[in-house]
């Protein structure tokens, strides 16, 4: 292993590293005469880390997203790399977890802290199968985090209940999704998502989400994480840091340009909306009482007893763009940074922009606001660009996706605010480079046509997006 330890794998969707070891130190100690005594208290390091982007959650949510499997797999085979055997018992020794998740620095400083301590509840909520905490997060709407009729359509179709399309309307299709689960299930059948039903259905979704690299479900037992689950409110197990400690900061240039396009600051704040977990060895626990970081749902007056000295200037936007794999300097809480500081997971950077999915659409018709929206609701995919990111090839603009699950894909584009349908059924990945449908209905979506032809919005050339993959 390198001094940089080793990511074992990187996608759009998350990163999983062991840390470089540490190195060890000789230890002198004296002899006591029976009243002294010889103290050591060595500082808990994580030995590997595993780390959820941002794209595997709705934006300003925190309900994990079907795709999330292909991460959850990854941290499988992590845990058990790092998985000892007791040499009196031979019984298995797990490492020990603690998941951190975090917000980019835009918005309310409590708020932020709120979202990333529920995107982190979420996420222990899953790996222990800990239901009630997922029905405290539908019960406890929070700003943009408002679990409801959508989060269930997504689980009834991840489940094989198709709910019909996934928009968050509880149509005659979704009730009787719902009917179909709870006969299969011994429950009331009555078409409503009530306590008892929604108990089940995400019982059956954290099921089928978090499994192994041969699709069998795995969990983690509340006894594996750092803190034993003696908290229980999981102080020690899962924290939210809000917005202290991004991995990137914007120049005070770029923030103000930024002002103008929030969609562009969004996209580039993207790498700052993360969940970390870190792994520690196997037999290291501590007393949640002693635990430095706030509960996910505490306020932010115990973070900042653990700022460092100059974290306001560290918060601040400076002359030039600043990231923690270069600067060090962009995490506000010195407790975190002991812990993230040699990472691989946090100084990684974005995979290569060659590796997404590429729309390209004629350059004439866009101005920099201007956006493409490539969606499948019922993978849980959304992702928007706008022309200000994309990359010009001449008459065509190219907007790089970051690559999602195989399946039926959506292309709208917004003009003038105006949202527009491209193409229905896009299915991708596909082995075409460059394919161009012939015929495509720039229709507005409360329309949503069932044929398509060209169209020339206001009389001008017609846009015709071709799709690379």
């Amino acid at each position: 292993m390198s001094d940089d330890g080793e990511i074992h794998s990187q996608s759009t969707g998350g990163i999983v590293a062991d840390h470089p070891e540490r190195p060890t130190h000789q230890l002198l100690v004296g002899p006591s005469l029976g009243v002294e005594f010889n103290t050591l208290q060595a500082r808990i390091t994580p030995l590997a880390c595993w780390r959820i982007e941002d794209i595997r959650f709705a934006f300003d949510a925190s309900f994990p997203l079907p795709p999330i499997s292909e991460e959850m797999s990854e941290l499988k085979k992590l845990i058990d790399k790092h998985t000892l055997k007791d040499p009196r018992t031979e019984a298995p020794c797990k490492p020990s977890l603690s998941i951190f998740g975090h917000a980019d620095p835009t918005g309310n400083d409590d708020y932020n802290k709120r979202l990333s301590g529920r995107r982190a509840t979420a996420i222990y909520g899953v790996l222990t199968r800990d239901t009630e905490l997922w029905e405290e997060l539908f019960a406890d709407k929070s700003g943009g985090d408002d679990w409801g009729t959508r989060e269930i359509q997504v689980m009834l179709e991840r489940i094989g209940h198709a709910p019909g399309s996934v928009d968050g309307v509880e149509g005659e299709q979704t009730r009787r999704a719902i009917r179909e689960f709870q006969g299969s299930r011994d429950l009331e059948v009555d078409g409503k998502a009530g306590p008892r039903t929604r108990e089940a259905l995400y019982m059956a979704y954290m099921e089928s989400v978090c499994v192994d690299g041969e699709g069998v479900p795995f969990s983690v037992q509340k006894r594996d994480f750092l803190a034993k689950g003696l908290d229980p409110d999981g102080k020690g197990d899962y924290q939210g840091c809000g917005e202290f400690n991004p991995v990137l900061m914007f120049s005070k240039e770029e923030s103000e340009k930024f002002k103008k396009n929030k969609t562009q600051r969004d996209q580039e704040n993207a790498p700052n909306r993360r969940v970390m977990v870190f792994l520690f060895r196997a037999g290291i626990h501590v007393d949640p009482g002693l635990w430095p970081c706030p509960r996910a749902r505490q306020g932010i007056t115990d973070c900042e007893k653990r700022f460092w000295s100059d974290a306001t200037q560290r918060r601040k936007f400076q002359d030039s763009r600043r990231e923690f794999k270069d600067t060090e300097d962009t995490f506000a809480c010195r407790f975190y940074h002991r812990l993230a500081s040699h990472s691989p997971c946090e100084r990684a950077g974005r995979p290569a922009a060659g590796e997404g999915w590429i729309i390209r659409v004629e350059s004439a018709e866009f101005e920099p606001d201007d956006a493409v929206v490539l969606e499948s609701p019922s993978l849980g995919y959304r992702h928007s660009l706008t022309a200000a990111v994309a990359t010009s090839d001449g008459d065509f603009l190219e907007f790089n996706f970051p690559p999602g699950p195989e399946g039926d894909y959506v292309v709208s584009v917004t003009l003038s605010g105006v949202s527009y349908i491209a193409w229905r059924g896009l299915h991708l990945p596909s082995d075409d480079k460059g394919v161009q449908p012939p015929d495509i209905d720039y229709a507005a979506d409360a329309e949503e046509p069932n044929v398509y032809s060209q169209f020339e919005p206001d009389g001008e050339r017609e846009v015709i997006p071709r799709i690379c993959s």
